[in-house]
Formats: structure tokens, C-alpha cells, sequence
């Protein structure tokens, strides 16, 4: 390429004939049922890739009372939202109704801004808060 020799990714050497496998342990799987949120087959690290659409509550409403607002909270370019309006949440369903089909060990939760997270319908058994993690 441009008159430059250059290996494939994790090949290297004059020759390009050295392999180095890459350090990491990627889940992934073939044959997989649909990602959805209730699914008991988890190909992604990334729990919230299987989550639900963003539901829009308005404050000490019910479920979905504030779809009239989605337009209204600016998604980034991950899919996270970057602003609420006074009085809105917003809420998505990860893991839910999986009858114990996850992994074990600990889960992360980043984020970047200010806010309030809760949790419900879920199998924890110690939430821990720092300023940008749970």
C-alpha cells in the first residue's frame, strides 16, 4: 500500500508470517435467538445493545406517559440520551425476566453528566455509587 509494505491486523515480521492472537476474550456467539432484553443468550459485553427502546416517563406517571417527549430528549451517537426536560425520565429494560440466564460477577454502569440512577426488576445484590460509575 503506497509502496509501503504493511502486515494484516495481528500478523507482523519481514515476512508478515508471525501471529500474535490479540489479548482479549470477546464474547460471541453463532446461532443465536433474537437480541432483545428477555433473551437468555448474551453475545454482547454490552448489556444495554440488548435493551429496550428508551420508554419516556413523566414524573410520578405510568409507564410510556411521557412518549410525547421523545422527540424532545437528544440522543448522542451511542443512542444515550444527552438532556431530559423538567419532569421527564427515561427508562430501558436490559436482562429482564431471564430466570437467572446471565453471567455472574459485576457489572458497570459509566456515565458522563449529572443525574439520578435507579434500578428495579433486577437480581443485585450490592449497588455501589461513584461520581461517573455504578
Amino acid at each position: 500500500m503506497n509502496n509501503a509494505c504493511s502486515c494484516y491486523a495481528g500478523y507482523s515480521g519481514s515476512d508478515c508470517s508471525t501471529y500474535t492472537p490479540p489479548n482479549v476474550q470477546n464474547k460471541i456467539g453463532m446461532n443465536l435467538q433474537g437480541i432483545v432484553y428477555w433473551t437468555t443468550q448474551h453475545p454482547f459485553i454490552d448489556l444495554h445493545r440488548e435493551g429496550s427502546a428508551w420508554v419516556y416517563f413523566i414524573v410520578s406517571q405510568g409507564w410510556s406517559s411521557g412518549a410525547a417527549y421523545s422527540n424532545q430528549v437528544p440522543l448522542d451517537s451511542n443512542g444515550y440520551p444527552t438532556y431530559l426536560p423538567p419532569g421527564i425520565q427515561v427508562g430501558t429494560l436490559m436482562a429482564r425476566d431471564v430466570l437467572t440466564h446471565y453471567d455472574n460477577g459485576t457489572y458497570v454502569i459509566l456515565y458522563d453528566g449529572d443525574g439520578i440512577l435507579t434500578f428495579g426488576m433486577y437480581d443485585v445484590v450490592a449497588v455501589r455509587y461513584g461520581v461517573g460509575r455504578v
